[in-house]
């Protein structure tokens, strides 16, 4: 996930963020000069502005749309489809194609795929078979899983749980 894309999921709860409360909200590991950055982009692309009112960073009705579309990719990760997708901003699908790659530094295919990988790890973590985990995360098979999430991390599900394993003992 971007912080581009991070960022927009968590002003759609609300308005008067700040950068420092973003970047401790979000998966930015509180870099706060990473946030501004980001923050700086989407307000130039027209997405946020600064709410004098509630001193921070608020949606603009544009950035709204996408935040929406996000979520719904969030909850909707195995199945949906662009259409869909793009119905859940209100645009059509080749202008929130185009717009989201653009804006938001990944494809919403991608952006899915992080989704479906994030899913997986938390399964693996809870000793779901790799079998089942494709099944719950929308792939096709365990191959396809496999094959994505080593694309993806740099090794293979099985690898990275164990690297994970050797990670928490210490």
């Amino acid at each position: 996930m971007t912080v581009q894309t991070e960022i927009l999921r968590l002003l759609r709860g609300g308005v008067g963020h700040t950068p420092a409360a973003l970047a401790h909200e979000s998966r930015c590991d509180g870099n706060v000069t990473k946030v501004k950055r980001a923050l700086a982009g989407l307000e130039k692309q027209g997405l946020v502005h600064q709410s004098h009112q509630h001193r921070g960073y608020a949606l603009t009705p544009l950035g709204r749309r996408y935040a929406n579309a996000i979520v719904y990719m969030e909850r909707h990760f195995t199945r949906a489809v662009l259409v869909d997708i793009a119905a859940a901003a209100g645009l059509s699908m080749f202008h929130f194609h185009r717009t989201f790659s653009g804006w938001l530094g990944q494809t919403p295919k991608d952006f899915l795929l992080e989704c479906q990988i994030a899913r997986a790890k938390e399964l693996l973590r809870e000793g779901v078979a790799p079998a089942a985990i494709a099944r719950k995360c929308g792939f096709a098979h365990q191959s396809h899983l496999t094959s994505r999430f080593h694309v993806a991390v740099g090794m293979a599900p099985v690898h990275w749980l164990k690297a994970q394993e050797r990670c928490n003992r210490r």
